[in-house]
């Protein structure tokens, strides 16, 4: 699994990699990268579907509409994985953030592992 988003980062994502750890807030900023790197995969003869992708939410950006679109447009851009960052939210303790990542996963819809 690879993270990045420069050209030479997703070629070499498409060459050796399983999966891209993308940085982008939204599928919607992750469109033109996505379509890049499914190219590369194509270019490198791999199959674009055998190819993970893990978005990330802020669990501090928004609330549970915020969340429930973001996770239906990763969903329909073809992520694999879903993480949420708890970072940066104001919680004080683990279970806090715990407590936050079930709060997510609930309201998302989402399996909490």
């Amino acid at each position: 699994w690879f993270g990045g988003m420069a050209p030479a980062a997703l070629q070499r994502m498409a060459r050796l990699g399983d999966g891209w750890m993308t940085a982008a807030r939204t599928s919607e900023e992750a469109g033109p990268l996505l379509e890049r790197l499914r190219g590369f995969l194509a270019k490198s003869g791999r199959d674009p579907a055998s190819f993970g992708l893990e978005a990330r939410i802020a669990f501090g950006e928004g609330q549970v509409d915020v969340w429930s679109n973001r996770v239906d447009g990763w969903r329909a851009a073809g992520a694999t994985h879903l993480a949420v960052n708890t970072m940066g939210a104001g919680l004080t303790s683990a279970q806090a953030h715990i407590s936050a990542i079930r709060q997510f996963a609930e309201a998302a819809g989402v399996p909490a592992a």
